[in-house]
């Protein structure tokens, strides 16, 4: 009888760790990666798929990356249209994005656009372009011919 009451014990803590997890992750969801990212870096073609999140209906985030290689790209709205680029702020129908070709080094897009063509129910279709500039050193990179396409955005 002893046994069994132990046993039950055991699994009832279990079973409540395994539940506090769940919690854990439905207040951090991680992203779906699916959907395909494709853009040109300064002549390098790159390509990968992509995941994504949708703020509050309000904000769209994509991103794809490659070990500490990240590109990510916002909009600020939440309508199928051309949202030219913003500040890192964040303003109201505009778009922005950035590189970070690792983990110590920022490029900023300082002109360009982002182009939302297709919301169907949670995934997004869209193009970006612009040049991006060095937070450190000034230097400058464009990127061209930027699409991501079937992105799944988890609502955060």
């Amino acid at each position: 009888m002893k046994t069994t009451k132990i046993m039950a014990l055991l699994i009832s803590i279990v079973l409540l760790g395994c539940s506090k997890e769940n919690e854990a992750d439905s207040t951090n969801p991680q992203p779906t990666v699916d959907g395909q990212i494709t853009y040109t870096l300064d002549g390098t073609d790159i390509s990968g798929t992509g995941a994504g999140y949708n703020w509050k209906d309000t904000t769209y985030f994509v991103k794809h990356e490659d070990g500490l290689k990240q590109l990510s790209v916002y909009i600020n709205g939440n309508t199928e249209g051309t949202y030219t680029v913003g500040s890192h702020s964040l303003e109201r129908a505009k778009g922005y994005f950035a590189y970070y070709p690792d983990n110590q080094t920022a490029y900023n897009v300082t002109s360009g656009e982002v182009i939302l063509t297709k919301i169907d129910g949670a995934k997004v279709t869209g193009s970006f372009s612009g040049t991006l500039t060095n937070t450190k050193d000034g230097s400058t990179m464009k990127l061209e011919n930027g699409k991501f396409n079937g992105i799944t955005l988890s609502s955060w």
